[in-house]
């Protein structure tokens, strides 16, 4: 009888253990998501688990909410079982604070690697590698000389304009060895520049429209007999036929480094994320939504 009861205090005492090391997977894990993410992934998953989506075209499909699916994903397949919980934050500045603080242990949304101060976070396996999201090279439709350009060497006598923004163009622009780059906070400076060929390029996302243009109303001066006018003029930007350019930049989760549980979690993504990737899932989700238009894959890439 007294054995028994020792085997039993044994067994127990390794359950006990067992479920300590596992609390916090058992119980929730905290992603920090930004609030318009938050919103369309909750109209995208209302009648569909995030975990059965396979098909990733449809109205909510932006790049952020994409991520969000794709980590959910990456989640199920390290084959824990997380309880998650997500908390909406005002900005993707917020959703990162959040994480690096500890009190939410994921991000919903991927950084480009030279925005992350690895101090702060820890930094997934790349989703996406170097070259694998490709943007256009746009113009303004009437600054003909950028549209006969069909290498990096002709893209060269040209100067770019680049947003200072979450992204990998600046740098890109720079290993193309592109010798004017003028960069600026504002997109609609970005379109008044291109219209008063100013400048002569920008790389911009592939729109999914027939043409791939991309439109922006924004206040011109116009002269009116002795006077100058603002009018507004919709801009149309149009990509150079047949190229494209891969970005000089890779895609990453970021991982709150306070808590116990850190490292777990960390090495539970890791292994969710290689398991994704061994069937290409992020590549094929990335150009079903648009992210990475399909409609573009036979155009050189040409850097």
């Amino acid at each position: 009888m007294r054995n028994k009861i020792i085997k039993l205090a044994i067994l127990n005492l390794f359950i006990c253990i067992l479920f300590s090391a596992n609390i916090l997977i058992a119980e929730e894990l905290i992603i920090s998501v930004e609030e318009s993410v938050y919103n369309n992934f909750k109209k995208w998953t209302f009648n569909t688990s995030p975990y059965e989506i396979t098909k990733f075209n449809t109205i909510y499909s932006d790049k952020g909410t994409v991520e969000l699916i794709l980590l959910h994903q990456a989640l199920k397949a390290s084959e824990i079982d997380f309880e998650i919980k997500l908390i909406p934050t005002k900005n993707n500045r917020k959703e990162r604070y959040l994480v690096s603080q500890g009190i939410a242990h994921i991000a919903a949304q991927c950084l480009w690697e030279k925005n992350i101060n690895k101090n702060d976070f820890s930094v997934s396996t790349p989703v996406l590698s170097k070259g694998e999201y490709e943007k256009g090279v746009y113009a303004y439709y009437k600054n003909r000389p950028v549209f006969k350009a069909k290498t990096v060497e002709e893209l060269r006598k040209f100067k770019a304009i680049v947003l200072k923004s979450d992204n990998p163009d600046l740098k890109t622009l720079k290993a193309m060895d592109i010798k004017s780059i003028e960069v600026v906070s504002d997109l609609k400076k970005i379109y008044r520049s291109l219209f008063n060929k100013k400048t002569d390029f920008v790389l911009l996302d592939f729109s999914e429209n027939n043409k791939f243009n991309r439109s922006m109303k924004i206040k011109v001066n116009k002269k009116y007999k002795r006077r100058t006018v603002k009018i507004t003029r919709n801009v149309k930007l149009y990509p150079v036929k047949n190229i494209k350019i891969g970005l000089q930049g890779q895609l990453h989760y970021i991982t709150t480094k306070k808590g116990t549980d850190s490292e777990k979690i960390f090495d539970a993504l890791e292994k969710g994320i290689k398991a994704l990737k061994e069937k290409k899932i992020f590549k094929k989700a990335f150009v079903q939504s648009g992210c990475i238009n399909y409609r573009v894959v036979d155009w050189k890439q040409i850097f």
